[in-house]
């Protein structure tokens, strides 16, 4: 079949981080290995197609500015307000190209992000099924990030939902968030988990060898940001030091900043004067420089407040990193708690502490064991063919819109 995905961002050249976009280049790569035909039409600062392996990659200029100028300081308020505008406008540029696209050879099946809503203009477009993958439940989203929603992110919100319950099927890969859509939009989207298809690569260790080598750390990689719970790592770190010393911290990823602007770097570094040494910054990296500094970390730290089934959780499991990560989140639903890592409460950076003091404290037999666990359970889930149940989903709901018309 052929498959197009639609998304605001893509694993383009010299941009490696971004869940969403390691997501689809992922399955996009894995559905072309089964004979699929897919295009992936990706928002970006300028329309051009190109070819990434077997994957053709159309990028669509968004939409990012008003038609009429205005004083800068204005400018800077009115994009503020008016972002679900841009939602609106670059959803119907990227609907252009995907008709364009659609008359040289047509789509069976359309996968949309609910982050930023590129599907919205093909809602209910009664020609090409559209599946909506739920991303998050934004309204929550934001919460976890410590923002209060202005009038725009209310009305974004809004598209978000709209966009969900108006496609012709709607997964999410975690309970968490199709349970919240359930309890707050009186709609239960199917459970699709993430196809556990990695590339295998070519470490490149250099990276590693030159900053890390010789230290015993622990890692966090992906956005830091306070959703993913990096103010309470900051948080954690002397109580850490004073029984374990020697131990040193890696943040991996894109400052995200905390909502009043502040760097999380800073943040961390304010609430570690004394132990600066101890801690080490490294911004987004492709995966064969991150892949050797995950297999060397000591424990892998996900304290997220929201999460949907990171594919981070997976990538440290599958090189039997132990993770540490917090309940009601999704990771819940990814570590055994006490066997393959440790489960802390939401949002408490005490007993996230506590926790991992519980994990450098386990003997080499313990520690091995835990390892194992992980390794054991990545095998387990690589032995279930996630891929074939996301297409086979595809089938069930293309069945269904064919019945419908």
């Amino acid at each position: 079949m052929h498959i197009g995905f639609l998304s605001p961002e893509y694993v383009l050249p010299g941009q490696y981080d971004g869940g969403l976009a390691n997501y689809i280049h992922k399955v996009a790569h894995a559905l072309c290995s089964r004979g699929h035909r897919v295009t992936v039409f990706v928002l970006s600062n300028k329309d051009r197609c190109w070819t990434d392996g077997q994957v053709k990659i159309v990028e669509v200029k968004s939409v990012q500015t008003l038609p009429i100028k205005f004083p800068e300081k204005a400018a800077t308020a009115i994009d503020n307000w008016l972002h679900a505008y841009y939602q609106i406008r670059s959803s119907r540029r990227m609907a252009h190209f995907v008709w364009k696209e659609h008359r040289v050879d047509p789509f069976n099946i359309l996968q949309t992000s609910s982050y930023e809503v590129p599907g919205f203009a093909l809602r209910k477009n009664g020609r090409i099924p559209l599946v909506c993958r739920i991303s998050s439940y934004t309204p929550v989203l934001r919460s976890a990030y410590g923002r209060q929603r202005t009038l725009a992110e209310y009305i974004s919100d809004w598209l978000e939902i709209r966009q969900v319950i108006d496609a012709d099927a709607a997964f999410s890969p975690s309970l968490f968030s199709s349970s919240l859509y359930e309890r707050l939009e009186g709609i239960k989207p199917d459970l699709i988990r993430t196809p556990i298809d990695f590339v295998k690569l070519e470490p490149d260790v250099s990276l590693y060898e030159e900053e890390l080598s010789g230290i015993r750390y622990l890692l966090f990689f992906g956005t830091m940001s306070k959703m993913k719970g990096v103010d309470l790592i900051a948080g954690a770190i002397p109580g850490i030091l004073i029984s374990h010393p020697d131990i040193h911290f890696v943040f991996v990823g894109r400052d995200d900043g905390m909502p009043k602007g502040k760097k999380m770097t800073d943040l961390i570094l304010s609430k570690n004067r004394d132990q600066e040494n101890h801690i080490h910054f490294v911004p987004a990296i492709p995966k064969a420089q991150l892949y050797p500094i995950i297999a060397h970390a000591v424990a892998v730290l996900m304290p997220s407040r929201v999460d949907n089934y990171p594919n981070a959780c997976l990538e440290a499991q599958m090189l039997g990193i132990p993770v540490i990560g917090s309940r009601d989140s999704s990771l819940d639903e990814m570590i055994e708690d006490g066997k393959t890592g440790f489960l802390i409460e939401n949002g408490n950076s005490s007993n996230l502490c506590e926790s991992v003091t519980k994990l450098l404290n386990l003997d080499e037999i313990e520690y091995h064991k835990m390892k194992q666990a992980n390794l054991d359970r990545f095998s387990s889930l690589t032995q279930e063919d996630l891929l074939k149940q996301l297409i086979d989903y595809y089938s069930a709901v293309i069945l269904r819109f064919n019945e419908k018309h």
